[in-house]
């Protein structure tokens, strides 16, 4: 399995800033800020984990998430800035692992992903 984790993110600035935290800690992060993007990263390799937006310029999160569970049972992350329970349920029923709202917590997103593995990663 790849150990690099997918970010899709359509905010240049947030995904930047996302690939940075997870690079700070030791981990390798790749970027994608489209579904179309996404789509063609997804198809083409497995990652150890992926982070996904609820909205994306040519889709949404939603859609996308069930795609990536066609191709892997890794786990999915959402961070998004939309709070509501209904879209956070949507995500879950969609086959997320975890949501987390924006703006968020470096150290909290950073422990939701060590949660995800178990602390089998550092």
């Amino acid at each position: 399995m790849n150990t690099e984790i997918l970010v899709i993110e359509d905010d240049d600035l947030v995904r930047q800033g996302i690939v940075d935290i997870l690079e700070l800690k030791g981990w390798n992060a790749v970027a994608a800020k489209s579904c179309s993007e996404a789509l063609v990263r997804i198809r083409g390799e497995e990652y150890m984990l992926y982070v996904l937006d609820m909205k994306l310029p040519d889709g949404n999160g939603i859609m996308l998430c069930r795609e990536i569970r066609r191709y892997t049972d890794n786990p999915i992350l959402f961070l998004s800035a939309y709070d509501s329970e209904e879209f956070i349920v949507e995500g879950f029923e969609a086959g997320a692992n975890d949501y987390v709202i924006k703006p968020f917590r470096t150290f909290e997103f950073i422990a939701r992903i060590k949660a995800l593995y178990n602390g089998l990663i550092n």
